[in-house]
């Protein structure tokens, strides 16, 4: 497996904030809407409430129309290597598909990825990066909430990792569940070893030809054009993001949790390069969250890292958002219970 190395570790890339439309003085910028299979997408900036952290994204507004009586509105997080357009590639899209549900989907740039930035001194850590996702969600659902029962956390790979973070800390927006995919408790020691030698302050680029080896199952799992559609989405990741998840993740797993409230979906895939990954291995995973009131855990066969480029990765979204729904609905029944 041969990386590439490009640039430097600090997560501060270059950035600016263009808003053609200011909406309520300021936190808000809607950069573009364009028409997407029936629904609206944004592309638009969230701001932290001090103002100076922001986070870039799409958000895919559900049509009236198709909207269930409870939703949820999606978060996807992105994993490493990939920026938020990895939720949104034609043929491939979890926003589409969640619009075609009636379910608003926001799929973000996490730090240091696209035009994400942030403030001088802060870092790219998982910890970090669930502190400013946690911020900036207050004024995406101030603002983007309509009539959405709470917030659903969709996290992919790393972007999974941060979810489980954002759900184990306080925040000032209701958290109806999270999905997650791709991360497990431990690496494979071949992998260990091959971040080990990565050298200091430098940000990752994997080549096309060794990410594919790395983020897909066997022949016959995939179909060449997904492999060639998820490339849209590339992007140099923080080396320390890459070190974070390797050799601080098991330490954070085991701390984040039993902190852990809500329901959480998991589908690790059967032919993940990055995790070990066995039935023993995901019921360890799951057996954690012993504060949550449901845990819907499973290997997912016929799969690799990159499910959703799978051949089965349509399949893999709609779980992710009949479990979404699922939890809007037992949000629902809970109020009903309590009047």
């Amino acid at each position: 497996m041969t990386l590439g190395m490009t640039g430097n570790a600090d997560c501060m890339t270059a950035g600016r904030f263009v808003g053609f439309f200011p909406i309520l003085a300021t936190y808000f910028a809607f950069l573009l809407i364009k028409i997407n299979g029936g629904g609206v997408v944004i592309n638009l900036t969230v701001r932290g409430k001090d103002g100076a952290d922001f986070i870039t994204g799409s958000f895919h507004a559900a049509s009236a129309d198709t909207a269930p009586d409870d939703y949820p509105l999606v978060v996807a997080i992105h994993g490493g290597t990939y920026t938020g357009d990895y939720f949104q590639i034609d043929g491939y899209s979890l926003a589409a598909r969640a619009a075609a549900l009636g379910i608003p989907l926001f799929a973000l740039n996490r730090p240091g990825y696209a035009d994400s930035v942030r403030k001088e001194g802060l870092d790219c850590s998982i910890m970090s990066n669930a502190e400013i996702l946690n911020d900036v969600l207050s004024d995406l659902w101030e603002t983007r909430r309509g009539n959405a029962r709470g917030i659903f956390l969709i996290g992919h790979s790393i972007g999974g990792a941060i979810a489980i973070q954002m759900a184990a800390l306080g925040k000032s927006w209701p958290l109806l569940g999270l999905s997650i995919s791709g991360v497990g408790v431990r690496e494979p020691e071949p992998v260990l070893e091959q971040w080990r030698s990565l050298p200091p302050d430098e940000s990752i680029v994997i080549p096309p030809e060794p990410k594919d080896q790395l983020m897909y199952g066997p022949a016959g799992t995939w179909l060449p054009d997904g492999q060639r559609a998820a490339h849209r989405a590339d992007h140099p990741m923080p080396r320390q993001e890459l070190l974070d998840i390797a050799f601080e993740w098991p330490r954070l797993l085991r701390e984040a949790a039993p902190r852990i409230d809500v329901p959480v979906h998991y589908r690790q895939p059967e032919f993940d390069n990055l995790w070990v990954v066995d039935e023993a291995e995901v019921q360890d995973f799951a057996s954690r969250f012993v504060n949550s009131p449901w845990v819907d855990a499973q290997v997912f066969k016929g799969t690799g890292h990159n499910i959703d480029f799978h051949r089965l990765g349509g399949a893999f979204q709609l779980q992710q958002l009949a479990f979404a729904l699922a939890c809007s609905v037992s949000t629902e029944r809970r109020e009903w219970s309590a009047r």
